[in-house]
C-alpha cells in the first residue's frame, strides 16, 4: 500500500511541478516580461540582417523618387500644388508601406503569442510593450533617412525648425500607420484579411481630409477630416 501511495506521488509529482513554475512565471514582474521579450525580438531582429538593409534601401530610394519627381520645385504660388503633391505622396507611402509590415509580421507570431500566452510566460502588456520599443528604432530612423535624401532636393524650407517639424510630422504618421497595422492584425489574425481592409478604412481619411477639395463642397468638412492625416 505505501508502495502505491508513493507511486501515486511520483506519478503526480511532475503536474505540481509544472504548475508552480507556470505559477512563478505569471508572477514575474511587468519589467521582467517586457525585458524577456524585447531581447527575443532584438536577437531576431540581428540575425536578419537582410530585413534591416531592406528597411534602409527602401527608405533611400523612397527618398530619392520623391526628389527626383519634385526637384527643385520654386517657392512660387504656381509651385504650391508640387509641394502639396510631395507632402501628400510622403504622407500615402508612410501610412500603407508602416500598415502593410505590422500585417503581415504580427499573424506570423500570434500561433507562439498564445502558446505561451495560454502556458503563463508573459501577459499581452509586456508582448505589447516589447513590440513598441523593438519598432522605435525603425520608425524614427526610416522617416528621417527619407526627409534627408528627398527634403532639400524638392526645395522645402531650408530652416532648421521647419525640417524638424517635418521630419516629426512624417514619424507621427508613420506611428500612426503601425499602429492601424497593430489594430488590424491582432483583430483579423490574418494577414491576406488584413491587408484586404486596409484600403476601405484607410482611403476615406485621404479622401475627405480637404486636401485637393474644396471645404465648401465635400464632406471634407465633416469630423471626418479633422482625424484625417
Amino acid at each position: 500500500m505505501l508502495q502505491n501511495i508513493d507511486k501515486e506521488e511520483e506519478e503526480g509529482a511532475p503536474d505540481v511541478l509544472i504548475k508552480d513554475l507556470s505559477r512563478k512565471r505569471i508572477e514575474s514582474s511587468v519589467w521582467r516580461q517586457v525585458k524577456e521579450n524585447f531581447t527575443r525580438s532584438f536577437k531576431n531582429t540581428i540575425r536578419n540582417p537582410a530585413y534591416i538593409q531592406t528597411r534602409i534601401m527602401q527608405s533611400i530610394v523612397v527618398g530619392l523618387l520623391m526628389g527626383l519627381a519634385y526637384l527643385r520645385t520654386e517657392n512660387d504660388q504656381r509651385a504650391a500644388q508640387n509641394k502639396s503633391g510631395a507632402l501628400f505622396n510622403l504622407i500615402v507611402f508612410f501610412t500603407f508601406a508602416n500598415v502593410a509590415s505590422q500585417t503581415s509580421s504580427i499573424p506570423r507570431e500570434l500561433p507562439v503569442i498564445k502558446r505561451e500566452y495560454q502556458n503563463g510566460m508573459y501577459t499581452v502588456l509586456p508582448y505589447f510593450l516589447s513590440k513598441v520599443i523593438t519598432e522605435i528604432p525603425y520608425l524614427f530612423l526610416s522617416p528621417l533617412i527619407t526627409m534627408l535624401v528627398c527634403y532639400f532636393m524638392i526645395g522645402l524650407r531650408t530652416d532648421f525648425i521647419a525640417f524638424v517639424t517635418c521630419v516629426m510630422a512624417v514619424v507621427g504618421i508613420a506611428w500612426s500607420g503601425t499602429g492601424l497595422g497593430w489594430l488590424l492584425a491582432s483583430a483579423t489574425g490574418d494577414a491576406t484579411i488584413a491587408n484586404a481592409i486596409v484600403a476601405p478604412i484607410v482611403m476615406p481619411f485621404f479622401l475627405f481630409g480637404g486636401l485637393y477639395q474644396n471645404d465648401e463642397s465635400t464632406l471634407s468638412t465633416s469630423s471626418l477630416s479633422s482625424t484625417s492625416p
